[in-house]
């Protein structure tokens, strides 16, 4: 079997050669990634997408990071590919949920997005009035929405669905302390083919 692979490979690289853009995709797994894999020395566009049911042996709205249940949209048009993560339900432009300082309770703005990678992504920005204010940090928390569905619906589970469906660090965490007095604002972020993504938050 493992000869068997590393032949499979060998041949897959082969044929991968005459092609200028290649990219890998892969799913099942549980959460979204992606970014620049080094394959036998070919830089590759690698995205991995989590199954569409969310938590495992729970079918839960949302992956226990509080990404919420959808698939990969793939635009092919040329020689050119685009792709974006698309929440079931929503369009393209729902790529975050945002939370006030009123619900973080910690005096920051917290923003989830979906689909961020830092290989693609630029840095998400907390804008006031219209006015950049600064970015916002990367954090490993246990997403807001998620707790509070686990604590709702979930918390009944035992054994090993219960230890699949306990929350995680959120690897797509961001937040930022807005200024004094301030009471709303807007997250900004852009993607790897430059589309910009707007959600404001208001408390």
């Amino acid at each position: 079997r493992r000869l068997g692979r590393r032949l499979n490979e060998t041949s897959a690289i082969e044929l991968f050669e005459p092609f200028e853009k290649v990219y890998a995709w892969g799913g099942h797994t549980h959460t979204n990634s992606g970014g620049k894999c080094n394959w036998k020395g070919r830089k590759i566009d690698g995205v991995k997408v989590a199954r569409a049911t969310g938590t495992p042996r729970v079918n839960a709205p949302m992956s226990r990071e509080g990404i919420p249940n959808g698939y990969m949209f793939v635009d092919v048009k040329g020689g050119q590919m685009e792709w974006y993560y698309k929440t079931a339900g929503k369009g393209k432009d729902h790529q975050m949920r945002v939370y006030s300082p009123a619900v973080t309770g910690d005096e920051y703005v917290k923003a989830i997005i979906w689909n961020y990678t830092p290989t693609y992504w630029s840095n998400p920005e907390w804008y006031e009035n219209g006015v950049k204010i600064g970015e916002l940090e990367r954090v490993k928390e246990h997403d807001l929405a998620y707790e509070e569905l686990f604590a709702a619906t979930l918390n009944h589970l035992k054994g090993t669905s219960r230890n699949y469906a306990l929350p995680v660090n959120s690897e797509y965490l961001f937040r930022i302390k807005p200024s004094a007095d301030v009471r709303k604002g807007e997250v900004r972020v852009k993607d790897n083919f430059g589309n910009t993504f707007i959600q404001e938050i208001e408390w």
